[in-house]
C-alpha cells in the first residue's frame, strides 16, 4: 500500500512538472510568448515594453537555443496597441483577441491566416484599416462590431 501511495505522489508531482513546463512563457522585444504544443502563442505585451503601441509579431522567435514558430495568439486586450502585424504562421486565434482595444487603428493579417475569430475586433472604435489576406476563409460572428471608424 505504501508503494502505491508513493507511486501516486510521484505521478502527481510529475504531472505538475509537465503542466508547468507547458505553460512556460518568455518575452522577446516587448512581446510575451507562451510555449504551446505547436510552437508559441502571443500571450501579452510586457509591462515595460518600448513598442510605442506598434506591435510586429514575427513568424519565429528565439528563446535560449530554441527557435519557435509563432502559431497562436491569445487575448490581447491591451489598450496601448495602435498597430499590429500578425504573421501567416498563426493558426489559432482566441475569440475576442483585441476586444475593446480603443487605440487600435491598423491591423495587418499575414498571408496564411485563414480566419478572423469571433468578436476579434469588437468595439475597437479607432480601427480604420485592416489588411485581410487572400487566404482568409472565415470571419467570425461580430468580428468587427462597433468598429465605427472603418471606412
Amino acid at each position: 500500500m505504501k508503494f502505491l501511495h508513493k507511486l501516486l505522489v510521484f505521478a502527481l508531482l510529475f504531472v505538475g512538472v509537465i503542466t508547468q513546463a507547458s505553460a512556460e512563457s518568455f518575452t522577446v522585444n516587448g512581446v510575451v510568448y507562451r510555449i504551446t504544443d505547436t510552437g508559441v502563442a502571443v500571450n501579452n505585451l510586457a509591462i515595460d515594453n518600448d513598442l510605442n503601441g506598434i506591435v510586429y509579431v514575427p513568424e519565429e522567435v528565439q528563446y535560449g537555443s530554441t527557435t519557435y514558430k509563432v502559431t497562436g495568439i491569445d487575448y490581447l486586450g491591451n489598450k496601448d496597441i495602435k498597430e499590429i502585424s500578425l504573421p501567416g504562421t498563426i493558426k489559432k486565434i482566441a475569440d475576442r483577441t483585441f476586444m475593446n482595444c480603443n487605440n487600435l487603428q491598423t491591423v495587418k493579417l499575414g498571408e496564411g491566416i485563414s480566419y478572423v475569430s469571433e468578436e476579434m475586433f469588437y468595439n475597437c472604435t479607432a480601427l480604420k484599416y485592416v489588411s485581410l489576406p487572400n487566404s482568409l476563409q472565415n470571419i467570425g460572428r461580430l468580428a468587427f462590431s462597433y468598429c465605427i471608424s472603418i471606412v
